[in-house]
Parts: C-alpha cells; sequence; structure tokens
C-alpha cells in the first residue's frame, strides 16, 4: 500500500514539474528576462492570439505582467516558459537581444 503511494507521489511531481513549469530551485526563481515586444507580438499573430487578455487566459499570466514586459520591463523565467507554451515557441525566441 504505502509503495503505491510513493509511486504515485513520485509520479505526481514529475507531472507537475514538467508540465506547469514549476522552477526547479530558487536560483531559477530569481532570474529575470527581457521579452522583445516585437517577437512577443510576432509570436502572437502566428498563434491566433489578438490581444495581451487573450494571451493572459491562455497563459495563465497576469495582463499587469505581460504589459509591464511590453513597456520594458523583466519576467520571471517560469513567466517566459508559460507565454512560450502558450504561443507554442521556443522561449529563447521571446528574449530580446542585448
Amino acid at each position: 500500500m504505502w509503495l503505491d503511494i510513493l509511486t504515485q507521489i513520485r509520479y505526481y511531481l514529475i507531472v507537475v514539474r514538467t508540465t506547469h513549469n514549476i522552477p526547479q530551485n530558487r536560483k531559477e526563481c530569481k532570474k529575470k528576462v527581457r521579452i522583445s515586444k516585437s517577437k512577443l507580438a510576432l509570436a502572437m499573430l502566428n498563434a491566433g492570439v489578438e490581444s495581451i487578455r487573450d494571451l493572459a487566459a491562455v497563459s495563465g499570466v497576469s495582463i499587469n505582467t505581460i504589459s509591464r514586459s511590453n513597456n520594458g520591463g523583466t519576467v520571471k523565467l517560469s513567466t517566459l516558459r508559460r507565454l512560450a507554451a502558450a504561443l507554442s515557441v521556443d522561449p529563447a525566441a521571446l528574449i530580446e537581444e542585448v
């Protein structure tokens, strides 16, 4: 019985971490990047997402966070991953080149 419970817990942790983009460690939570406004707009166009409000609904990221990133602010890596997953693009394709 305990073996079954432990197996279910392991499965849950693996599935949740890989599907919900939970950061694996504390340093990963604190890293921040800038998203290119033009690259985000192009990815939204290709994915058929018409507005920031639609992107927020699909990705689970708040409208304020998306707006802040469009105005030059930084976002966490986990946020970048959520946006990229919602738009079906590689996260690196959205990062602003310095």
